[in-house]
């Protein structure tokens, strides 16, 4: 198994699968995550959409050596999301956060940035394990993942049967408060 870094690519608009696919061919590990959504019109259809528009996910071994002429080489990408001329890497824990909500099932959706907020863990069901930040509407409850160094965010829709654990209040205050919510498959 490859060990390596991952990092955000930014590519042009509608560039994320094919990216990805040429990366791939260049002997990279990608990850460019889709959700289900229903088009409108005269066909309506559900149809696969990038879940963060115009960017996509590359890991980069470790030991690679100027391992980034390759990759802003490939057709559609724009650029490796850097920060003062450094590439930004991407935690092992957020990609496989989004992973996880990607192969539940479950109803997902780009959302806005969500800098803070009480954190949660699930504790049962199809999203076990998976941390995020919790809102709440007046009608619902979801829980939100980010990947940090984009300010973008995926969210997931919440039930009330799940068990979660509420790691860090939006206080800031940490605490251990165990509550039922499930997440709803759909």
């Amino acid at each position: 198994m490859i060990s390596g870094l991952w990092y955000a690519i930014e590519t042009r608009r509608g560039y994320e699968l094919l990216g990805a696919k040429i990366l791939r061919s260049k002997g990279y590990l990608t990850f460019a995550p889709l959700y289900r959504k229903r088009k409108v019109g005269d066909h309506p259809a559900e149809v696969d959409i990038p879940l963060f528009e115009n960017y996509l996910f590359v890991q980069i071994p470790r030991e690679a050596r100027a391992p980034c002429g390759p990759i802003v080489t490939t057709p559609g990408v724009k650029r490796i999301v850097s920060f003062g001329g450094v590439a930004a890497v991407v935690p092992d824990s957020e990609i496989e956060t989004i992973r996880d909500l990607v192969n539940s099932g479950i109803c997902l959706e780009p959302w806005k940035w969500i800098p803070s907020g009480s954190v949660i863990t699930i504790e049962s069901g199809p999203m076990k394990g998976v941390e995020g930040v919790l809102i709440s509407a007046p009608t619902e409850q979801r829980i939100v993942v980010s990947i940090q160094i984009l300010q973008r965010s995926v969210t997931a829709i919440l039930d009330t049967d799940t068990v979660y654990t509420v790691l860090k209040s939006g206080r800031g205050e940490t605490r251990a408060e165990r509550l039922a919510v499930t997440l709803t498959q759909r």
